[in-house]
Order: C-alpha cells, then structure tokens, then sequence
C-alpha cells in the first residue's frame, strides 16, 4: 500500500475534488470486495482524497452512475487496477474509462509495471526460494 500511495501522491491535482476509485476481479466472495473497500478507504484517507468508490471489473457503468452528479465540480479522477499483469481485465477496465473520453483522469498502471512492485515480489521469491533450497 505504500508503494501505491507514493505511486498516486505524485498524480493529485490540489484545486480538483479527487475522486479514487479501485477496481479489481470479481469474486462471490464478500471478503473480496470488504477487503477491496476498506484498501480504497485507507488510500484515500491517507492522501485526502475526498471521494472513494471500488468496484469489480464490469461494474464500471455503476461507478459512472455514481459520479455523474459530479460533472459540474471540478474533478480529477483516479482510477487504480489492482491486477497484476496487465491482461483482459485491465484491457477491459481501460477501454470503458478511455471511451467516455473523460479529460480529467489518470489511469494507474498494474502493478507489475511498477519497478518497486517487482523488486519487492524478486526479493521475496529469492528469500523464499533460499529456504526451499
């Protein structure tokens, strides 16, 4: 989580009413999405981002439901994947957000495109596979 705090801090316009929101794999499970909200909440309590919202991949019509009553403030829309690879889902997720043309928006990479997310991953398969061997 603080990778991706660093990661989002560095995107936040300070006179624009930021708005997060997460999306990730659907799942039956409810823990998923409790988990999902709670990461959400944390994220942008710690950044001051007014507005929170995280939603599965397919639900992003109900994200665009919620924050249509928003057109008329000045927003700054923050969308982070939380996928791994970069693959259908994300593919999916990027295409909705890039054809409603929104101008104010940043769309985060996934996390194996951030260099600190694989050193971290590297470093904990080394010291796992140190110990298996």
């Amino acid at each position: 989580m603080p990778i991706i705090e660093k990661k989002i801090s560095k995107i936040i316009i300070k006179n624009k009413t930021n708005i997060l929101a997460t999306f990730c794999s659907g799942s039956k499970n409810p823990k998923v999405r409790s988990e999902q909200k709670k990461y959400t909440k944390a994220i942008a309590k710690n950044l001051n981002i007014e507005k929170a919202y995280s939603y599965f991949v397919g639900e992003e019509t109900k994200f665009i439901e919620e924050i249509k009553n928003l057109k008329n403030e000045n927003y700054f829309l923050i969308i982070q994947p939380i996928f791994l690879f970069k693959g259908y889902l994300q593919n999916t997720n990027m295409s909705f957000f890039n054809k409603l043309k929104i101008k104010n928006h940043h769309i985060l990479n996934t996390l194996m495109t951030s260099n600190d997310i694989q050193n971290l991953v590297v470093k904990k398969l080394k010291s796992t596979s140190h110990i298996v061997n």
